[in-house]
């Protein structure tokens, strides 16, 4: 009690002992009580409540990804993306199952994938003595996370895609090809040339006179060795069943410029450049044709319904030549997620402002277009159908 009467007198000597006035004491008196009164409140609102368990969430762990090559006698060869504790059954069920004639009796289908692995299925053949035995073709199995860029290039469902050519052929029912145009020999544009000799006969075929890279068009031209192959140039004219060809690119040499804005742009300004004229519709197309290229050829051009952009739609446009152009419609062939940038959003702004449609694949698929007199009908595989009218 004397204690408590001690503690007393202390406070009530340091209140009278602040170098406050009256009214401010009073306030600070005043918010003491209300600081106690809610702390009261407080503790005993919290003593009168059940406690209560936060409610446990089940974690889900996602399953790892896993990427494997499946190849040889599948339906859908090409590189797959699996969960991690999938198995090889799983993987020939992703590329469609095995096809008919496969040798599946040498493989394991309960073992459990590894990321980055290939695997390949043997398929049988009947040989000259009337015994089916196993044909193996392959080189060897390759890990596709360690694999050079040449071997990932030769694995089917990376790179060029023969399979999805020939299905688009397949699907349009084109038995024969009278004319064959490779603008130039970059992998991504002869890459699927397998896909479109399946089954089918290439009458001519036009090249470029530069031949870099050299495997490329090695390779490419050994395919084509039933087919009769013509270097052309600036100049060449050709009539083929109502179709009008005129070459406006390249010249009889390699012309070396002065400025070059990419490493493989001597090939791509070797490109084939030509006005294609039709009854109905006439176009401009000139493979990889980059600025240099393109200026060279702008007194060459004119007004045209539809034009296939050059690069892929590359920021290496030159704005006088698309202005020439004054395309109706614009088809930018590009591969979906590409790492160089394709197409630039400053191509698709200029062509926009020029009144070109921009279409393009990797956003709007696969893009066919019908005309009749100058007017398109453009459709899309991707969204809704659209018509565009010009007169």
């Amino acid at each position: 009690m004397e204690q408590l009467r001690n503690a007393f007198e202390s406070l009530s000597n340091w209140w009278f002992d602040l170098h406050y006035s009256h009214t401010q004491k009073r306030t600070l008196l005043i918010i003491g009580i209300l600081l106690i009164a809610l702390s009261v409140f407080v503790v005993s609102h919290g003593n009168s409540q059940h406690s209560v368990a936060a409610e446990l969430v089940p974690m889900t762990i996602a399953e790892p990804e896993i990427f494997v090559d499946v190849t040889g006698a599948v339906n859908k060869p090409g590189v797959y993306s699996l969960t991690g504790k999938s198995r090889v059954i799983d993987a020939i069920k992703a590329a469609g199952d095995s096809s008919p004639g496969a040798d599946l009796s040498t493989i394991n289908l309960a073992r459990v994938l590894t990321d980055g692995e290939q695997i390949y299925i043997d398929a049988t053949v009947v040989n000259s003595f009337g015994v089916r035995v196993t044909k193996t073709v392959r080189s060897g199995p390759i890990n596709i996370n360690r694999a050079t860029a040449g071997q990932l290039d030769g694995l089917d469902g990376i790179g060029p895609d023969p399979v999805a050519e020939d299905k688009c052929l397949r699907n349009l029912g084109i038995t024969d090809i009278p004319l064959l145009i490779l603008s130039h020999f970059h992998a991504d544009h002869v890459g699927g040339l397998s896909g479109l000799l399946r089954s089918r006969d290439v009458d001519q075929v036009w090249i470029s006179n530069n031949l870099q890279p050299i495997m490329e068009s090695t390779k490419s031209l050994s395919m084509l060795s039933k087919s009769k192959i013509l270097t052309v140039q600036k100049g060449l004219i050709a009539q083929i069943a109502g179709i009008k060809f005129e070459v406006l690119w390249p010249e009889n040499t390699t012309r070396t410029f002065a400025s070059l804005p990419g490493d493989g742009s001597e090939i791509n300004n070797s490109s084939i450049a030509m006005l294609v004229t039709t009854a109905d519709w006439n176009m401009f197309t000139a493979g990889d044709l980059e600025l240099p290229a393109q200026n060279a050829i702008l007194g060459a051009v004119r007004e045209v319904d539809i034009y296939k952009v050059c690069h892929h739609g590359s920021r290496y446009q030159d704005r006088n030549l698309l202005s020439a152009l004054s395309a109706q419609v614009a088809v930018i062939s590009v591969g979906a997620k590409n790492t160089y940038g394709h197409p630039a959003p400053e191509t698709i702004a200029f062509l926009t402002t020029l009144g070109t449609q921009v279409v393009r694949t990797d956003t709007d698929g696969a893009v066919a277009i019908t005309a009749k007199k100058h007017h398109l009908q453009v459709r899309k595989s991707k969204g809704t159908i659209r018509l565009f009218y010009w007169s």
